[in-house]
């Protein structure tokens, strides 16, 4: 994937991905569950407060250092799968493009096996099946 291409939360993924001591602060935050679910606990939240967010702190040109919130779940899918194992992200929803998707649907869980590629449509028709059980 171009860099240019990407979001700049895509390429502050790319740069934790690289970077051990993000590595490290990102496992500090893994609590295991007793179901098997690894919760990251954070106590910053996205704008929507769905999820909890990790902060990665990327340097830019010169001596600048930026922080760029970053769902946690997708930054455990790229740690355990690659970063090209992750579907693009985007500034709007779309229903034909991958996500990752909780298959256990506890927002907070970073376990990479209980994380899948879906499609927007899949995860929504997901969403409707759960709530009509």
């Amino acid at each position: 994937m171009n860099k240019k291409s990407m979001t700049f939360k895509d390429q502050a993924i790319l740069f934790g991905l690289s970077d051990p001591a993000t590595i490290a602060r990102f496992k500090t935050k893994l609590r295991p569950m007793p179901n098997g679910c690894i919760e990251f606990d954070s106590c910053a939240w996205d704008n929507r407060k769905l999820y909890r967010v990790f902060n990665i702190m990327v340097h830019i040109k010169g001596s600048r250092t930026m922080a760029q919130k970053v769902k946690p779940h997708r930054f455990a899918f790229a740690l355990a799968n690659g970063f090209d194992a992750l579907p693009k992200s985007h500034k709007r929803f779309d229903m034909d493009s991958g996500i990752v998707n909780h298959i256990c649907h506890n927002k907070a869980c970073v376990n990479a096996t209980h994380l899948n590629i879906l499609t927007g449509r899949e995860n929504l028709q997901k969403e409707n099946m759960k709530q009509n059980d």
